[in-house]
C-alpha cells in the first residue's frame, strides 16, 4: 500500500494543529491454510474445519523515514508492524540504593523503585529509552470446528485462537499516572496479585516495585512501560451447541421441530490479566491493542426450538 495518509502534526501558529499529507508505505505478508475433513460417516458422523492464516506488517517507508510517534504508546517505524507498541522496557526492580544511577538517585529513585533500560546509557530515564517492545497484530490466528451427528442428536463445537499479539493494560497503568496497579495511591481497588508481590525489601520481589504514592520526581513506577504490556495470546470455545430433532409422524403440518441448547464464550484459556483478551479501545490500526476496561464479551447460555413446516 503506497501513499498512506496521516495527520503530521504542524505548527500550531499556522492556524491548524495537524496537515493530512502522504507520509510512506507499508506492505502486508501473509498464508491461508484451511483444511476441511469428514472424519466419521455412517450413522456417526463426525466433520471437521480448521483453518490459520499468518500475517506480517511492516512500514516500508516513511516521510524522511523516520519514526512517527502516533500517541504515549504507539509508533510509526520503518521495518516494524503498523501501530508498534513504543515505550519503556522494565528489566526489574532496584534491590538495593547502590544500585540506583546517580542523576535518578538525585532525583528520588530508590530501591524498590522500576529499573528500565537505559538505551543511551546516560545514566537517566527519558522518552529517548523507548524501545519497540511488540505488536498489537498476531503472528498468526486461526478456528476450528467439529460437527457431529448420531441419529437424532447434533453437537457443533466451535474455537479460535489468536497467538502472538500484545495487549497494553491501560487499566493497571496510564500516562495519567492512574490505574488499577497504582501502588500505593487511593483512587482504584488494587489486584491481589500486585499487592502480594509488591517489594518489601531486597529480593522480596523483581517485578513490582514498592507501595509508594509517588516517588521523589512524581510518577517514575507509573510511566508507560513493559510492566503493563501484556501476551494477548488467547484460545477460546467460542460456542457450543447441542440439538435434537424430533420428527412427527402422520403430521402434514410440522416437518421436524428441533430443541436446543447453546453455550457461547464459554472457556477461554490466557495469560491475560484483564477480562478479555479480544480487546482494543480503538480500531485505528495505529492505536490497536489497548485495553482500557472494555466490557468483556458475556458468557449466553441460550434454549431454544427451530419448528419447520
Amino acid at each position: 500500500t503506497n501513499d498512506l495518509l496521516f495527520n503530521l502534526p504542524v505548527v500550531s501558529t499556522s492556524g491548524f494543529t495537524t496537515q493530512t499529507v502522504n507520509i510512506g508505505a507499508m506492505q502486508n505478508k501473509g498464508l491461508e491454510f484451511s483444511l476441511n475433513s469428514k472424519n466419521f460417516t455412517g450413522d456417526f458422523k463426525w466433520s471437521t474445519g480448521f483453518n490459520i492464516s499468518f500475517i506480517k506488517n511492516q512500514v516500508t517507508k516513511l516521510q524522511n523515514n523516520s519514526p512517527i510517534v502516533t500517541d504515549n504508546y504507539h509508533v510509526l517505524q520503518v521495518g516494524q508492524p503498523v501501530g508498534s507498541f513504543y515505550m519503556l522496557q522494565q528489566t526489574g526492580i532496584y534491590q538495593k540504593d547502590s544500585e540506583v544511577p546517580t542523576a535518578l538517585y538525585n532525583s528520588g529513585v530508590r530501591a524498590g523503585d522500576v529499573k528500565f533500560l537505559d538505551v543511551n546509557n546516560d545514566g537517566n530515564i527519558t522518552a529517548a529509552d523507548r524501545v519497540i517492545a511488540g505488536s498489537a497484530l498476531p503472528e498468526f490466528f486461526g478456528g476450528i470446528s467439529n460437527t457431529i451427528n448420531y441419529k437424532n442428536f447434533d453437537l457443533t463445537v466451535l474455537t479460535n485462537f489468536s497467538m502472538g499479539n500484545k495487549i497494553f493494560s491501560y487499566w493497571r497503568g496510564n500516562s495519567y499516572g492512574d490505574g488499577i496497579d497504582g501502588i500505593g495511591g487511593n483512587q482504584f481497588n488494587m489486584l491481589k496479585e500486585t499487592t502480594e508481590s509488591r517489594w518489601t525489601g531486597e529480593g522480596t520481589s523483581n517485578s513490582v516495585p514498592r507501595a509508594i504514592w509517588a516517588t521523589a520526581n512524581g510518577n517514575y513506577n507509573k510511566q508507560i512501560s513493559t510492566r503493563y504490556l501484556e501476551d494477548g495470546s488467547y484460545f477460546r470455545v467460542k460456542n457450543i451447541t447441542l440439538g435434537y430433532t424430533l420428527l412427527p409422524k402422520n403430521n402434514n403440518v410440522v416437518k421436524s421441530i428441533r430443541l436446543y441448547c447453546s453455550a457461547q464464550n464459554l472457556l477461554t484459556i490466557t495469560k491475560y490479566k484483564g477480562f478479555d483478551p479480544e480487546v482494543t479501545a480503538s480500531i485505528d490500526p495505529r492505536n490497536l491493542g489497548i485495553d482500557a476496561g472494555t466490557v468483556p464479551q458475556s458468557k449466553q447460555f441460550i434454549l431454544g426450538m427451530n419448528v419447520k413446516f
